[in-house]
């Protein structure tokens, strides 16, 4: 087998320079001003909440900008090379002196999660006309996924697993290893115990305790809007990242929507026609879809047994969280272990019998704008891989495949930044006419 070379400090460190060398990083300020993509409103909070700092902002955020670009792991390994690069800390505008890695922590609790976005939204406007021009209709896709944001706990390190699998197979030594494992994953903590909010969920093709980082892009794969979540599942997440979108952009100037199956809801599916005009292209869920006898309807709207029709659902209450109706079995009966069905020739497996909701509106996860498989959809699903690719570049490129950060505000700044970081060298190579550099973050350091 041939032995790989082993890559030193010296080697990264020269790698380093090379890259931020003169001519690179004025790659940076021949198309963008640092001071141009921030807000008056973030740079007014920052500095009246920290008076006069040591360290501008423009500064400070230079440097956690540059730390992405270049893919440095750490701030302890960026504070190194701020000071060991006299051009990148001309750069970053650190005259005097460089910050410690604590500066830089109280730095990103100071601004928080919330005023970066800001200056991800600035950025979203200034690059949202040359994309337009590019490709109109790449420019008016929407693209939303989830990830886990793995979070450096010890219960995410494999000797904690195998330490409780220990005790299983002590307690248990019959059973088969399929079993160990599954009575394992079963005695895991639901929440990390340094963080509670850092939930166990599987993700990235194994089970971690990790954060949810919901990412909406456009066709292009730049990211237009990021959230951060404590676990929630798939379904739930749509509509606060489109509103969220929506206070701060015009969604008017976008017209599709694609998502992977995990959005599959008719909740969904009514928001982004009737809220957000928008036209769903979303996969159906099989786990949505049950492969049951669909019940009819009497004159007066009310759902009747579809073996027989003469029988009519009772009505079981209106829910306000999503707007719709609920109608069980007619021979149901609720008693103090919940519904059982006495029905002797069921529609349904479950002992509870048929339970059917219905809508004051259309179902727009059946009917949809646009037509199932027609070549429109296919057109726009084959473009959702976009926020995949998109993703992949932010947790590799970008570090936040390996946060070293433990609390949630934290991690979100960091997703935040990662986003920044994309935006900013996709603005360079739109104001560059390098249009074939828009999707690259490594080009100007390559």
């Amino acid at each position: 087998m041939p032995k790989h070379k082993q890559i030193s400090l010296c080697d990264l460190y020269e790698e380093f320079q090379q890259a931020t060398s003169t001519n690179k990083l004025r790659m940076l300020t021949d198309y963008v001003d640092i001071e141009e993509i921030i807000p008056f409103e973030v740079r007014l909070a920052y500095y009246k909440s920290t008076g006069r700092p040591p360290y501008s902002l423009a500064s400070m955020l230079s440097a956690l900008i540059v730390q992405k670009i270049f893919s440095v792991p750490t701030v302890e390994l960026l504070v190194t090379f701020l000071e060991l690069s006299e051009p990148l800390r001309d750069f970053c505008g650190f005259t005097k002196s460089v910050p410690d890695p604590a500066t830089f922590s109280r730095f990103k609790d100071k601004i928080g999660p919330e005023e970066l976005k800001k200056i991800l939204d600035r950025l979203v406007e200034l690059t949202e006309s040359y994309l337009k021009e590019l490709d109109p209709f790449l420019a008016s896709l929407l693209v939303l996924d989830t990830t886990g944001l793995e979070v450096p706990v010890r219960e995410n390190n494999p000797k904690f697993f195998y330490s409780l699998k220990n005790q299983v197979e002590k307690g248990a030594p019959e059973k088969p290893e399929n079993e160990i494992y599954a009575m394992t994953l079963m005695k895991m903590p639901k929440c990390a115990k340094a963080e509670p909010r850092a939930k166990l969920m599987y993700t990235n093709g194994h089970f971690a305790y990790a954060y949810t980082g919901a990412i909406l892009t456009n066709g292009f794969g730049l990211v237009r809007n990021v959230m951060l979540f404590e676990g929630q599942k798939d379904p739930v997440l749509l509509k606060p990242v489109l509103n969220d979108f929506r206070q701060r952009h015009d969604l008017s100037r976008y017209a599709f929507f694609a998502g992977d199956a995990g959005f599959d809801s008719t909740e969904n599916f009514r928001y982004l026609v009737k809220v957000c005009r928008l036209k769903p292209v979303i996969n159906l869920n099989p786990r949505n879809t049950k492969d049951l006898p669909e019940p009819g309807f009497d004159p007066d709207g009310v759902p009747v047994c579809p073996k027989n029709q003469t029988l009519k659902f009772k009505y079981a209450g209106f829910c306000k969280s999503r707007n719709r109706i609920k109608w069980v079995c007619p021979l149901t009966r609720q008693g103090k272990k919940g519904y059982t069905c006495s029905c002797s020739d069921p529609c349904t497996p479950s002992k509870s019998g048929r339970m059917v909701y219905t809508y004051p509106e259309d179902n727009y996860r059946k009917n949809t704008p646009i037509p199932r498989n027609s070549k429109l959809w296919k057109k726009i699903y084959l473009h959702r891989i976009a926020v995949e690719q998109s993703i992949s570049r932010l947790k590799l490129p970008l570090m936040l495949g390996r946060l070293t950060v433990m609390d949630f505000n934290g991690a979100y700044c960091d997703l935040v930044l990662a986003a920044i970081a994309q935006n900013l060298i996709a603005l360079i190579a739109l104001r560059a006419r390098r249009n074939d550099k828009v999707r690259s973050l490594r080009w100007l350091v390559a």
